[in-house]
């Protein structure tokens, strides 16, 4: 099982794992890694499924919690 870590773009954050995954699912912006790594969104779930990849982890609370999302 492998997974990617993404952080919520554009300096936005969430105070939730509901809201996190709200706006996965809705298609915004996430940065690949930290912050500052480059943009990935559900709508390349298929590429990045291509590459191995099975869940992303994504970052909220300022990075201090995560939940994982199957691609």
């Amino acid at each position: 099982m492998s997974h990617l870590t993404v952080s919520p773009a554009y300096g936005r954050d969430y105070k939730g794992k509901v809201a996190a995954v709200a706006d996965w699912t809705n298609g915004k912006d996430f940065s690949i890694g930290g912050g500052g790594g480059p943009y990935v969104g559900i709508s390349q779930a298929e590429a990045l499924k291509a590459d191995g990849y099975t869940m992303v982890r994504i970052r909220y609370k300022k990075l201090r919690s995560f939940v994982d999302v199957a691609l």
